[in-house]
């Protein structure tokens, strides 16, 4: 009898008898055959009473008295009280209803059919895209204004929502890239180390580090920050420059107040407070019209470097001392102290104490004076009950003196 190449349906033949039972075979073969679904292709056993047009996709190892023998991947529907077996051919595609899943027979095995029209084994898809092409790069591709990923509230699962990024080594990255355009800008993760870090790029080409936290310390490492805007705004700079590293404060150009560890240069603008690699602390301002701290230039307009200087200098002076000193003449006075353009007191180069103005010592009733050998030799001080005015007095370590006749009050 002959039949159609694909489906094996019989065809009727020129004064063949009893044309209607050729005919209803191939409308068997249609039923079982087109929009074709099954209720499993895992099951092994043959079931017990199975209802006129139930299918099944046979297993390796099915038993059953029809069942058993059968070749695996075998198409089996329940038709007029009997098993009808089906050999599938390659691109046959099937419902398995137990899977609520498409299948597609390769010539071999029938699999799940994925996004692309390519079968692939179990519950793997080798790409995916909704609304767009996936690729082999992009291997999940999603075109669409926004995504949601929310905890399982049906099966339910724990709650948690966590999205996890595996990397295979630290020397690769695991980290969100932000485009405009497809061209990247805004990167952060873990990039091609073991620290978390945020990097920037103006042109998608090259990245700037403008955060970083040590995975062992904990420790973040900012380039720069700012707060406020307009008018308001305050930066910290942290200059990344080997030669010079320093960290400022301010709004930059001349009003920029740095606070500068200095490594062989200086600031340029602004007020300067910087804390030196040799451990000094100095203070630096341009000059300006309500007055000037120091310039760390050395022509400046008074030929003075460092007129306010704090250090400490074990060759000088011992450990902990705070010194002011001038370190470019000796002329200038290492420290002066003014008000109305008048010198209320100055220490000369020399070292001598010079008073522009009357000096007030330390007064109190004699009683109440501190005792002599704790306010120390040398000492003055005016006694405010000695005769009708007061009187000057000098320790000598032991006793309190008339500066007048050297008499112990």
């Amino acid at each position: 009898m002959e039949q159609s190449p694909k489906l094996a349906l019989p065809y009727v033949m020129p004064q063949q008898a009893q044309k209607h039972v050729t005919v209803n075979e191939g409308l068997r073969r249609l039923d079982a055959l087109v929009q074709l679904t099954v209720i499993s292709r895992t099951q092994n056993s043959q079931p017990q009473t199975p209802l006129e047009g139930d299918g099944y996709l046979l297993t390796a190892d099915a038993t059953g008295a029809d069942w058993a023998g059968q070749p695996a991947q075998t198409l089996c529907v329940f038709q007029d009280g009997f098993w009808a077996f089906f050999a599938p051919i390659r691109g046959w595609r099937a419902f398995v209803q137990d899977e609520d899943a498409l299948c597609v027979f390769d010539g071999s095995a029938w699999s799940v059919v994925s996004a692309n029209g390519a079968s692939s084994a179990g519950d793997q898809v080798a790409q995916f895209g909704v609304n767009t092409s996936a690729d082999t790069v992009n291997r999940l591709a999603v075109k669409s204004d926004a995504a949601l990923f929310s905890h399982d509230d049906v099966t339910p699962g724990s709650g948690d929502m966590r999205l996890v990024l595996n990397r295979q080594s630290q020397t690769h990255t695991a980290g969100f890239l932000f485009q405009t355009d497809f061209e990247g800008h805004v990167e952060f993760g873990v990039l091609g180390n073991a620290d978390f870090s945020a990097k920037v790029s103006p042109d998608g080409l090259t990245f700037i580090e403008a955060m970083r936290i040590d995975v062992t310390t904990a420790m973040t490492s900012l380039y720069q920050l700012q707060v406020g805007n307009g008018t308001n705004l305050a930066r910290i700079d942290f200059d990344t420059d080997a030669d010079n590293p320093f960290w400022g404060i301010g709004q930059g150009g001349d009003e920029t107040f740095f606070i500068q560890r200095l490594s062989g240069g200086f600031g340029t603008g602004g007020k300067v407070l910087i804390y030196d690699e040799n451990g000094s602390l100095g203070l630096w301002g341009l000059p300006s019209t309500k007055g000037k701290i120091s310039t760390r230039s050395n022509n400046n307009l008074d030929g003075v470097e460092n007129i306010l200087y704090l250090e400490q200098t074990a060759q000088s002076v011992t450990d902990g001392v705070v010194q002011f000193h001038n370190n470019v003449d000796n002329a200038t006075p290492i420290l002066r102290c003014t008000t109305n353009s008048r010198t209320v007191f100055m220490v000369p180069a020399s070292g001598s104490l010079l008073c522009g103005a009357p000096v007030r010592a330390f007064g109190a009733p004699r009683a109440e004076l501190p005792a002599p050998a704790s306010a120390g030799t040398g000492a003055i001080a005016f006694a405010e009950d000695i005769g009708a005015s007061g009187a000057l007095v000098v320790s000598d370590g032991l006793a309190w003196r008339r500066v007048s006749d050297e008499s112990v009050v």
